[in-house]
């Protein structure tokens, strides 16, 4: 099985693809797949999840996955590691409530209007990576950090109600 590193705090790729080129992998960073078009099967951690335009899955670190694509897709990644994660904008006490929620396979977003609010910031990070503008950079890492609250937002409001402040920090304990 092959497994992918990342060497920088994020890094951000494109891919249309006929066919799965990756079979099982994991890899050592956090990974968000936005799905432009297609459609297809994701499977993670023995778990399949059908896909189809603006889905965005989260892989986190040490999760084994692929795609099974049934029609030709356009994915995005946005490949990030916890130096990103742990970074200043995050600020400290938000960090292990973001680890912990991020922890959830399946597509991600589950409410309508931060569907329609995370498709036009994926066209904008495809733009500015495309036309490396004066601060494109900046502007990719702003939205960047916008989309991964909204997918923390997402995944929050869909935790189970036995799950509290004690259990999330015993979570925690075991995943470190």
């Amino acid at each position: 099985m092959k497994r992918e590193n990342l060497h920088q705090p994020f890094e951000i790729c494109f891919s249309e693809l006929d066919e799965s080129q990756l079979k099982e992998h994991d890899h050592t960073f956090f990974e968000l797949v936005y799905i432009l078009s297609g459609t297809g099967i994701q499977w993670i951690n023995n778990n399949k999840f059908p896909y189809h335009d603006g889905h965005l899955f989260m892989i986190t670190p040490g999760d084994i996955h692929s795609f099974d694509i049934h029609t030709t897709t356009k994915f995005v990644y946005i490949k990030f590691n916890d130096i990103y994660i742990h970074s200043a904008v995050f600020g400290a006490e938000n960090i292990q409530r973001l680890e912990f929620i991020l922890h959830r396979p399946g597509c991600i977003l589950r409410n309508q209007t931060d569907k329609l609010l995370v498709k036009p910031m994926i066209e904008a990070i495809i733009r500015e990576y495309v036309n490396r503008n004066i601060y494109s950079s900046e502007i990719i890492t702003q939205l960047i950090n916008t989309i991964v609250i909204v997918v923390a937002r997402n995944i929050a409001m869909f935790l189970p109600e036995q799950i509290d402040e004690n259990s999330e920090e015993k979570s925690l304990n075991i995943l470190q």
